[in-house]
């Protein structure tokens, strides 16, 4: 038999950055009452940690309506690449990166990344949509 609590469970909505929490009788026929939802964004490249998959997804935030910038490997950083992901730790925690993963890095740290358009502003010295280029005028 189906039983409904005589008042069903109402979202309480915290201040900004506080969880939210439900508060009133409990409905045993919602099946969903005690789940966390959250977005799942697109992205136009893969996302995961393996091989060739960037850890990071195009489109992020609650909403998935913010967007990263293209990713790069810093040309002023030659003895490192900050995009090899391969043992990387995943945000969260969740996993490691396998060999060939990525990890993402907006307008390869020579920019400013405008997150509502995607674009860069690439910083004195470097230039491209992904400020990877080093302009020589600036050596």
């Amino acid at each position: 038999s189906h039983v409904v609590a005589a008042a069903s469970p109402r979202p309480v909505f915290a201040e900004p950055g506080v969880a939210a929490r439900y508060e009133g009788e409990i409905d045993k026929g919602r099946w969903d009452q005690d789940r966390i939802y959250g977005c799942v964004c697109d992205s136009s490249w893969p996302v995961g940690l393996g091989p060739g998959q960037s850890q990071e997804p195009e489109w992020f935030g609650p909403s998935c309506s913010l967007r990263h910038c293209p990713s790069g490997d810093d040309p002023y950083t030659t003895h490192v690449d900050e995009t090899n992901g391969t043992n990387a730790t995943a945000a969260g925690g969740y996993g490691l990166g396998r060999s060939g993963n990525l990890l993402h890095v907006d307008c390869a740290n020579r920019g400013k990344c405008d997150y509502d358009t995607g674009e860069c502003s690439c910083w004195m010295g470097s230039y491209g949509h992904d400020c990877t280029l080093r302009s020589a005028l600036a050596l």
